[in-house]
C-alpha cells in the first residue's frame, strides 16, 4: 500500500514540475514581471526534487518488503549494525520530510531513521529550500501587482 502511494506522491510531483516548468519558460519569454517566472521555476526544482526523493524511497521499501533469501533483517536497516538491525519488526515512511524509519520491538523510543541510505538530505534541503523561496517569489510577485494596480489607480484619478 505504501509503494503505491509512493508512486503517486512521485507522479504527482512529476506533473507538477513539468507544469510549472513550462509555466516559467513560458513566463520568461513573455512580457511582464520576471517575479512570476522566478517562482514558477522554483517551483518547479521543488517539485523535481521531491518526486526524486520520492523515487530513492520507494526503492528503500521495494528492498525493505522483498522477500527471500538474505531478507531479514531488512537490507535498510542493516546501516545500524547487526546488533540493532536483527530487533527490526517494520519500518515506517515519512512524507515531510521524506525518509525512512526502522521500527525497533520493545524499542522505548529506539527507533532509527537510515539517514542517508533512503533519502539523500541533500534532495529534503532543495525541496523546502527551493519551495520556500518559491512561495517568496510569489508572494513578491502578487505584491508588485497589487502595488501597480493601485499606482495605475492613482493616477487616473
Amino acid at each position: 500500500m505504501v509503494g503505491l502511494l509512493l508512486f503517486l506522491v512521485v507522479l504527482v510531483a512529476a506533473i507538477v514540475a513539468l507544469g510549472l516548468f513550462g509555466y516559467g519558460c513560458g513566463a520568461v519569454t513573455r512580457r511582464g514581471p520576471a517575479v512570476r517566472a522566478v517562482a514558477a521555476l522554483l517551483g518547479a526544482v521543488a517539485a523535481a526534487a521531491y518526486a526524486l526523493g520520492g523515487v530513492c524511497l520507494g526503492l528503500t521499501v521495494l528492498d525493505a518488503t522483498d522477500g527471500g533469501a538474505d531478507s531479514a533483517p531488512m537490507r535498510p536497516c542493516r546501516v545500524a549494525g547487526p546488533e540493532r538491525a536483527n530487533h527490526v519488526v517494520d519500518y515506517e515512511v515519512e512524507f515531510v520530510p521524506l525518509g525512512f524509519t526502522c521500527v525497533v520491538e520493545d524499542s522505548g523510543g529506539e527507533d532509527y531513521g537510515v539517514g542517508d541510505e533512503a533519502v539523500p538530505h541533500e534532495l529534503n534541503l532543495v525541496a523546502f529550500g527551493s519551495g520556500a523561496a518559491a512561495v517568496g517569489a510569489g508572494l513578491a510577485g502578487a505584491y508588485a501587482k497589487r502595488r501597480r494596480a493601485g499606482v495605475r489607480a492613482g493616477s487616473s484619478e
